[in-house]
């Protein structure tokens, strides 16, 4: 008995020793902790001790998530109820980000709400102003519905175009990422004119984008363009987009893509959501670049049969990766493969994505 005791008793002191080790660490250790998680998670670990109570100030991430309940269509007590609990929020996030919040400047802002009315416009509005003020690296707009946005309805809530026309903090701008925001063409370019750093840009869900044009420049430091799920969109051109290296563009209308002088561009994704309505020949499109690409994903459904008539006669000596969706109830899927190897030598991956097209003629 007299053993057992004394083995209990070293083990309670050794845990009497342990200490709290991560309050020990440097301040930019903890900040740097502190800036991986969302923002409300940081501000709470102020109540953990008095070291702990300035640290969340300094995170160089705001990552904001919220459900702000729009008050329509609700009894009027309802509305109250939800009124004074959106208000309290907002209060709380502006006296939080722009009178306790000290870092001079920040890497990624991300204001992600759901289900966003247009009582709020103004509020976004100062949120992206402070994010500019701070001069944010990455900034991260999504207002998507709670249970999934609506790709036809899309948002509510539209960029502000006031925004474009101010220079503060655009300048330090590299990633611009919105979801389900009401983004016109004539915004996106006049936002490609003032980030003069920006390589990244992706819409996703933009009812109010009808077509985009991107005019390149020697100083257009674009990278990377990303248009998803705006269905409205009829023509989209790009010409001397020096920089450009990737475009992704996802579809379920008609699009009309025009490509000049894009040197560096060695990744084109065209994916359809409609194959049925898809006349556009997607290889003519990227005609211009077809010899360099190194990655290209096709999203209209072909037969394998017809493959030849996809890839064109010149051989493409570059391309390394190739995506097709195929018809799953052809029966020669995966024999007649002569024409990919001969126009592609130095293939890599091919992958096929099988799908099955519904046709009228099945009813």
């Amino acid at each position: 008995m007299m053993k057992k005791k004394r083995k209990f008793n070293v083990v309670h002191q050794n845990e009497n020793n342990v200490g709290d080790r991560i309050s020990e660490l440097d301040n930019g250790v903890l900040v740097n902790i502190l800036s991986l998680l969302p923002l409300k998670k940081a501000v709470a670990s102020s109540i953990l001790s008095r070291r702990w109570l300035y640290v969340w100030t300094n995170i160089f991430n705001l990552n904001i998530e919220a459900h702000l309940i729009t008050t329509k269509r609700k009894t009027k007590k309802k509305n109250i109820e939800l009124e004074s609990k959106n208000l309290k929020f907002v209060e709380w996030l502006t006296d939080v980000v722009k009178k306790q919040h000290k870092a001079p400047k920040i890497d990624q802002f991300r204001v992600c709400f759901r289900c966003l009315g247009p009582e709020f416009d103004c509020f976004v509005r100062d949120l992206i102003e402070f994010a500019m003020i701070k001069r944010a690296h990455k900034l991260e707009l999504d207002f998507a519905l709670g249970n999934g946005d609506d790709p036809i309805l899309g948002s509510k809530y539209s960029f502000p175009e006031k925004l474009c026309q101010k220079h503060i903090g655009f300048e330090s701008l590299q990633v611009l990422e919105v979801k389900s925001v009401n983004v016109s063409g004539g915004v996106i370019e006049r936002l490609l004119s003032n980030c003069p750093v920006l390589e990244r840009l992706s819409v996703y869900n933009s009812p109010a984008l009808h077509g985009l044009r991107v005019f390149g420049r020697a100083s257009l430091p674009l990278k990377c363009l990303v248009i998803r799920q705006c269905h409205l969109v009829g023509r989209i051109e790009i010409d001397s987009a020096t920089n450009l290296v990737s475009l992704y563009i996802e579809r379920a209308f008609e699009t009309n893509l025009v490509l000049r002088n894009v040197p560096k561009l060695f990744e084109v994704s065209m994916i359809d959501w409609c194959n049925y309505c898809t006349k556009i020949n997607v290889i003519d499109q990227v005609s211009c670049c077809l010899s360099q690409l190194e990655i290209l994903r096709v999203g209209r459904i072909v037969e394998v049969s017809k493959i030849g008539e996809v890839i064109p006669n010149p051989i493409l000596t570059n391309l390394k990766h190739l995506h097709l969706p195929v018809d799953i109830r052809c029966k020669y899927v995966f024999l007649d493969l002569n024409s990919i190897v001969e126009a592609v030598p130095y293939l890599q991956r091919l992958v096929f994505m099988l799908s099955y097209v519904v046709s009228y003629l099945d009813y």
